[in-house]
């Protein structure tokens, strides 16, 4: 791949995955069809491992919940340390949709499945906890962590996006589903992460949480 930043990896995905939600609403893949070079840019340029691993973008919405969630500082450099799932899910879900796409219209899928397989073995390798999906690995050294620690727990925007993403399909997913909800489901049927210790009873923006 060739982009770099925070375009290295995550963010580029959206465009694959918004083209290919056109094309599956629609029924219609003429649009995609006419601009395959550039939605395919989007996964072909990002930057993998040969493990399938990626990064974090440092544009994540979540990061921020996340920290407060796995007991880390609100403002983490996530993308400096650590591997992302989230970037593996969002990569493996819009190959898979592309490799797809490309058999629909007689294009060659092989560069979009080597990138799903990819994605997929960091997921089942370097993000699986028995069954369920660790949002991030670390890679290097950072004030809060050791190089090889691993976040004990899943956290719902990443496990959820497996499904959403069509990165894993609703058959495949129970173990993953089954271990966010043992961590983060609540009585009334809803799914959110508790806060971590580090942050109960503070008070931030004026509510404690």
């Amino acid at each position: 791949g060739s982009f770099g930043g925070r375009t290295g990896a995550e963010g580029p995905s959206y465009v694959p995955l918004a083209w290919l939600t056109h094309a599956r609403w629609s029924g219609d893949l003429r649009m995609l069809d006419d601009h395959w070079d550039y939605v395919g840019r989007g996964l072909l340029a990002q930057q993998i491992d040969a493990q399938g691993r990626q990064t974090f973008s440092g544009d994540e919405t979540y990061r921020l919940v996340m920290g407060a969630a796995q007991g880390y500082s609100l403002e983490y450099a996530w993308h400096e340390l650590a591997w992302s799932a989230n970037s593996s899910v969002l990569m493996r879900g819009a190959a898979m949709g592309m490799a797809d796409a490309a058999r629909t219209l007689g294009r060659d899928p092989a560069a979009f499945d080597g990138l799903a397989d990819l994605a997929g073995q960091a997921l089942d390798e370097t993000f699986d906890a028995d069954g369920g999906l660790l949002p991030f690995v670390f890679h290097t050294d950072g004030s809060e962590n050791v190089a090889g620690d691993v976040a004990g727990a899943p956290f719902e925007d990443v496990s959820l996006k497996m499904l959403w993403a069509g990165a894993i399909s609703p058959q495949e997913a129970g173990p993953v589903m089954d271990a966010l909800h043992a961590h983060a489901g609540r009585d009334d049927g809803t799914i959110q992460s508790p806060i971590s210790d580090r942050y109960a009873g503070q008070d931030v923006f004026g509510v404690t949480i």
